[in-house]
């Protein structure tokens, strides 16, 4: 029995770097931001089997005297505008993103996980969180975030030459 479940985990684990690995030129690609946000969510998804998330980041790369920029994408149930996302949003889950984000470690919170997005210089730009029905991919979904940050790291790098 301890084997089948070993080889179970070892085929999970093996098909969720797969893919990661699939995802990640995808992800790479110099597209507009919302494009970026919402393929980030669908491979996220993918990897986990559930069907809700969302990631919340900011611009930090913004002008001087320019007001940052955030960005929301949702899937699932949070699939809406951010206004709407804002108004249901429950504020211990708001404590919890925010604990997430100065942490820089994932933070359990009911039935998921906020992940940090932080940057080559160890910046946080904002949080990933999914619904997790247990913690078997946790440490897949640890390893997404990463490329997840690094993406989007690379789309608000890009994006001022876009807007030229």
């Amino acid at each position: 029995y301890k084997v089948v479940a070993m080889m179970n985990e070892i085929r999970l684990t093996r098909n969720g770097l797969n893919s990661i690995l699939e995802s990640v030129p995808k992800i790479y690609q110099l597209q507009p931001i919302d494009v970026i946000l919402e393929e980030l969510l669908r491979n996220l998804l993918k990897i986990v089997k559930s069907t809700n998330a969302f990631i919340f980041a900011d611009n930090i790369f913004g002008n001087e005297g320019i007001l940052m920029e955030s960005f929301f994408k949702g899937i699932g149930k949070f699939d809406t505008d951010v206004n709407t996302f804002t108004r249901l949003f429950n504020p211990f889950l708001m404590v919890y993103a925010g604990s997430a984000r100065m942490q820089k470690k994932k933070v359990r919170y009911e039935d998921g996980v906020f992940f940090p997005l932080i940057n080559d210089k160890s910046e946080c730009m904002g949080v990933i969180y999914v619904e997790l029905s247990d913690d078997k991919n946790i440490n897949l979904l640890d390893i997404f975030s990463k490329q997840a940050a690094s993406s989007i790291n690379n789309a608000f790098l890009h994006s001022p030459i876009h807007n030229l």
